[in-house]
């Protein structure tokens, strides 16, 4: 696949997920090409990985478990509803949207 054919793949799949608006899921505000990249703007999650956080208790509680995975579906659901599939779901791509929320948000890209 050449550089240019990938350039154009990205952005035909940022344009599809610059359409997804679900609470658990990092917004893609807008993209646009500069010379031979693809520039992304998206919302910001401060809170840090899902995996360094479970590293650095060592294990969750049932209910803390519970809870990341119920917002995970929920977030996995909605894309599956508008036609887009995570082909990447990891913890390094699930992020706290801050350091005194424990509300998920998923990486698209």
């Amino acid at each position: 696949m050449s550089e240019a054919s990938k350039i154009d793949e990205i952005y035909k799949e940022s344009k599809s997920l610059s359409n997804l608006n679900h609470i658990n899921i990092i917004k893609l505000h807008n993209f646009f090409r500069q010379d031979n990249n693809v520039v992304l703007i998206m919302e910001v999650a401060s809170g840090g990985e899902v995996k360094k956080y479970v590293h650095s208790k060592g294990w969750l509680s049932e209910l803390e478990s519970r809870d990341i995975f119920s917002q995970l579906a929920d977030a996995i659901s909605y894309c599956h509803m508008h036609y887009v599939i995570h082909r990447d779901i990891k913890l390094e791509n699930i992020l706290f949207s801050s350091s005194d929320d424990k509300k998920i948000k998923v990486s698209t890209l």
